[in-house]
């Protein structure tokens, strides 16, 4: 079911409660992606009302698709070859950034739909939620999810870094455009040194 943002909002402004109930955080998160009885007795324990209980079901939902997303996007059997990244004419040393750098870019597209759709609800959930129980597991799903992002804003600023050849030539290269197992070409790449 989703729900539209101004339809929260004014479910927001007409239902004024907080929850209750402490569940052991910790323990939710370890359990993400939830199935949907956890996420059943998770909405019971945290005695939310209904809109409130929409709101945080859609977070926890979108945490699920979101984490489904990423294991789809990671599942990848193309491999890059040394060849690959020779032809492109940079000097080695150049190559693992590169290919983190790219690799997130190709991440990030791959995901942008459940990503977005994923922090929409976050937003919602921030509204909705007053609780610092409540709030406490928005925040930690929103810290989950975002984490990978944090790790691309440091290996962009290290292809930032690099010189304008060897970025220029990795982003017209075609068959970097491609989702690809990073780890596995990593290998292949300086498997060879």
């Amino acid at each position: 079911m989703n729900l539209s943002p101004a339809f929260l909002v004014a479910g927001f402004i007409v239902n004024m409660s907080t929850a209750s109930a402490t569940p052991d955080y910790q323990n939710v998160l370890n359990q993400l992606p939830l199935p949907p009885n956890e996420l059943t007795t998770l909405l019971h324990d945290l005695a939310l009302h209904s809109l409130e209980q929409q709101a945080m079901a859609e977070l926890i939902k979108g945490y699920n698709r979101l984490h489904n997303k990423r294991i789809e996007c990671a599942n990848v059997a193309t491999v890059l070859k040394r060849s690959q990244l020779d032809s492109l004419k940079m000097d080695v040393e150049y190559y693992t950034t590169v290919l983190f750098y790219v690799d997130g870019l190709n991440k990030n597209q791959c995901e942008s739909a459940e990503f977005g759709a994923f922090t929409r609800t976050v937003a919602i959930n921030y509204v909705m939620h007053k609780s610092p129980r409540e709030l406490k597991l928005v925040k930690a799903m929103n810290v989950l999810s975002s984490g990978r992002y944090a790790n691309f804003i440091e290996f962009e600023a290290e292809f930032n870094a690099l010189p304008e050849t060897v970025k220029t030539a990795a982003l017209k290269a075609d068959f970097l455009r491609d989702n690809f197992n990073l780890f596995q070409s990593l290998e292949q790449v300086h498997g060879h040194e």
